[in-house]
C-alpha cells in the first residue's frame, strides 16, 4: 500500500495561460495517450523534485512534533488492547522518522498555481496509515514548512518564465499567505486549504488490504466509482483509496494513471478559481474604499479590463466538461465539484467580475459628471461674455453720439448691477442642473450587490 497526500497552493502571481510562457527545456511530456488518454486543459506544468536536501528532514521533524501534540489525533482506538497507545505513538514516530518517501514534488502551472504530491513507499501497517498521513498534514500547515514549499514554487516560476518583461505577473499579484495564531499560540499557515489522503493499493500483497482499510478509514459506505479500464475509487472527501483493476499488460501503477491524472485536474482547477477569486475580492476591496475615500486608486481601466478577460477565460478552463464527456471522470468531478464547492467558486468569480465593472462603471461616471459640469459652466460663461459684448454693441449702436444714461457713474452702477444679474442667472441654471444630475444619479445608480462574498 502506499499512503500519500495531494493539494494546491497559490505562488501569488500569473505567468501565463498555456504552458508556451515556460521554459521550453522544463516542460512536462505531455501524459501518454494510451495510458491516460484526457488532457489537462491547464497545460503540464513544470515539476520540482523535493526528495533531495534539507526539507524532507525538516518536515520530518515537524510530524513528529504533531505525534507529541496534545490535540493531534493520531488514529489510534481504545479496542486496540494488543497496541498501547504508547506503544502506538512511538512505532507512529518511527514511521515517519525513517519510512522512505518516493514521491515529494511540486508541479508548477503557468496561471501561478502549484499541485503539490507526496507519497511514502510501500509496507505501511494499515492501522499507522491514517495516523502518518495526518500528521505529516498538519506539519505541513505549519509555517516552517509552508513557507519552505511556497519560496521554491515562487522562485521555480520565476526561473521557467520565459519572458522576462512579463507583464501578467504585476497585473495579477494576489495577496502573500500569512500565519495564523489561535488562542492558546499555536500557529499555523493558510497558504494550504486542505489535502486530500490518496491510498494506492498497488503493492503485490495489497489485494486483502481493501476491506481492512475501509473499516479503518470508516468508509464501507463511501461511493465507489468504477473506471472500466483503470479501476476504482472508493471516494470520500478528505480520503480517497483507490484500487487498479490487475489485469495485464499494464501494471497495477500504470492502470491508476488516468484517475491520478483526474485528481490532478480537479484540485488545480479548484486551486486557480480559489486564487482570481482571492485576487478579485481585493481589489474589489481597494476600488470601493478608493470610490469612498479617494486615497488609493487601485489598478486602472485597462488593467481591469484585462483582468475581467482574464478571468473569465479561467472560468472557462476550469469547466470539467473541456476535460472528458467520459461519464466514469465526470463522476468523480461531479463529486469533487460538490464538495470543494467549486461551482459556487466560478459563479463567485464572475459575478466579482461583475461587481468590479458596476464599480468602474461608477466612477466613470462620477468623472464623466466632472467633465459635464466644467463644460457647462465654461459654456455658460462664454455664453454670458457674448450677451454683454451684444447688449453694449446694441448700445453703442443706438445711442450715436447721445448717451443712454447721462452721468457717468451711472452708467458704471447700471453696468455692474447688469454683470451681477447675469451672473446670478448663470449660477442658478448651473445649480438646477447639478441637482437634476443628482437625482438621476440617485435614481440609477447601480446595485452593488455581492460585494461582500
Amino acid at each position: 500500500m502506499r499512503a500519500g497526500l495531494v493539494s494546491y497552493f497559490d505562488i501569488g502571481f500569473s505567468i501565463g495561460l498555456t504552458d508556451d510562457v515556460l521554459s521550453s527545456d522544463r516542460r512536462n511530456a505531455p501524459v501518454n495517450i494510451g495510458l491516460v488518454g484526457i488532457q489537462n486543459p491547464l497545460g503540464q506544468g513544470v515539476t520540482v523534485d523535493l526528495r533531495d536536501g534539507a526539507f524532507i528532514r525538516l518536515w520530518r521533524d515537524e510530524t513528529i512534533a504533531q505525534v507529541r501534540r496534545e490535540d493531534m489525533e493520531t488514529g489510534w482506538k481504545e479496542e486496540w488492547t494488543d497496541l498501547p497507545r504508547a506503544t502506538f505513538n512511538q512505532r507512529l514516530i518511527d514511521i515517519i522518522d525513517q519510512h522512505p518517501v518516493t514521491v515529494c514534488e511540486l508541479t508548477l502551472y503557468s496561471l501561478g498555481i502549484v499541485y503539490f504530491r507526496f507519497e511514502l513507499g510501500a509496507a505501511i501497517p494499515p492501522r499507522f496509515a491514517h495516523g502518518v498521513l495526518a500528521c505529516f498534514e498538519f506539519a505541513a500547515y505549519r509555517p516552517a514548512v509552508s513557507m519552505q514549499l511556497f519560496k521554491r514554487g515562487r522562485a521555480e516560476a520565476h526561473r521557467v518564465n520565459n519572458n522576462p518583461k512579463n507583464k501578467l505577473i504585476e497585473l495579477t499579484i494576489r495577496p502573500d499567505p500569512g500565519p495564523q495564531k489561535d488562542a492558546t499560540g499555536y500557529e499555523e499557515s493558510n497558504l494550504f486549504s486542505a489535502f486530500t489522503h490518496l491510498l494506492r493499493l498497488i503493492d503485490p500483497d495489497d489485494g486483502q488490504l481493501r476491506d481492512e482499510m475501509l473499516e479503518l478509514l470508516g468508509m464501507e459506505q463511501a461511493p465507489i466509482i468504477e473506471f472500466e479500464y483503470h479501476g476504482k475509487i472508493h471516494y470520500g472527501w478528505s480520503t480517497c483509496l483507490l484500487t487498479p483493476r490487475r489485469h495485464a499488460p499494464w501494471t497495477p501503477e500504470q492502470e491508476l494513471a488516468r484517475i491520478m491524472e483526474c485528481i490532478r485536474i480537479a484540485h488545480i482547477s479548484v486551486g486557480i478559481c480559489e486564487a482570481f477569486l482571492k485576487l478579485f475580492q481585493d481589489e474589489i476591496n481597494t476600488q470601493v474604499e478608493w470610490y469612498v475615500s479617494r486615497q488609493y486608486a487601485g489598478r486602472g481601466p485597462e488593467q481591469l479590463n484585462q483582468l475581467r478577460t482574464l478571468a473569465l477565460a479561467v472560468v472557462n478552463l476550469t469547466k470539467f466538461g473541456r476535460v472528458t464527456q467520459s461519464g466514469e471522470d465526470q463522476e468523480y468531478f461531479q463529486h469533487f465539484a460538490q464538495d470543494s464547492g467549486l461551482d459556487q467558486t466560478q459563479q463567485l468569480l464572475a459575478d466579482s467580475v461583475d461587481v468590479l465593472y458596476n464599480v468602474q462603471d461608477a466612477e466613470a461616471q462620477t468623472e464623466q459628471l466632472k467633465r459635464d459640469t466644467l463644460l457647462n459652466t465654461v459654456v455658460v460663461l462664454l455664453a454670458s461674455l457674448t450677451l454683454i459684448s451684444v447688449t453694449v454693441d446694441s448700445y453703442n449702436f443706438i445711442r450715436q453720439e447721445e448717451p443712454l444714461i447721462e452721468p457717468r457713474l451711472q452708467r458704471v452702477l447700471f453696468l455692474l448691477k447688469f454683470v451681477v444679474a447675469i451672473a446670478l442667472f448663470a449660477t442658478a441654471i448651473i445649480v438646477i442642473f447639478l441637482r437634476r444630475r443628482k437625482r438621476r444619479r440617485r435614481i440609477g445608480r447601480p446595485q452593488h450587490a455581492g460585494l461582500d462574498d
